[in-house]
Parts: C-alpha cells; sequence; structure tokens
C-alpha cells in the first residue's frame, strides 16, 4: 500500500480509539467488569452474577446490555460490533 494509503489508516484507526476511549470512560467499573468478563472471558450471564454478587443472572444480562447502550451514545454500533469481534481490549490498553 502506498504511504497515502498506511496513513489515512493509521488516523482512521487512531479516531476509531479516540471515539471507543471516550465511549468507555462513560461506563461505570460494574460496566467495564461485565463488558471484560462477557465478551473477553467468554462467561455466561450465570456466572457473570456469582462473581459480581448478583441474586439474578437478569441483573449481569441487563448490566451489559445497558452497557452497550452508554457506548452506543458516543461509538456507532457496527464499530462497537466490529471492536468486540475482533479486538482485545486488554491487549489494547483500552480498559
Amino acid at each position: 500500500i502506498s504511504h497515502e494509503t498506511f496513513m489515512i489508516r493509521n488516523q482512521s484507526q487512531i479516531e476509531i480509539k479516540k471515539r471507543l476511549e471516550q465511549g468507555i470512560e462513560k461506563l461505570t467499573k460494574r460496566q467495564k467488569e461485565a463488558i471484560i468478563y462477557y465478551y473477553y472471558e467468554g462467561f455466561n450471564y450465570e456466572q457473570i452474577a456469582e462473581l459480581m454478587m448478583f441474586s439474578k443472572a437478569e441483573y449481569a444480562r441487563k448490566l451489559v446490555y445497558r452497557s452497550l447502550d452508554t457506548l452506543k451514545k458516543y461509538v456507532p454500533e457496527t464499530l462497537i460490533l466490529t471492536w468486540l469481534g475482533s479486538v482485545s481490549v486488554l491487549q489494547k490498553g483500552i480498559f
């Protein structure tokens, strides 16, 4: 790829990361924790509920979805889905 194409892609990635970070900053510590458990540790809602000391798995599910709703206010949904599917948040140091 040309240098110009590389620079454009690099700038796009920087902008994406910046927007994600802005959205993640709006999450509470518990919301961040739930996202990590669900998407990166692969835990189901029952496991998350136990780890986070919820009385029902439904509470864990609601927390994950509320976290995503918060992110959607700052980041396009398609970007969130791409990020959750392909980028390790922990490795990139976003959390």
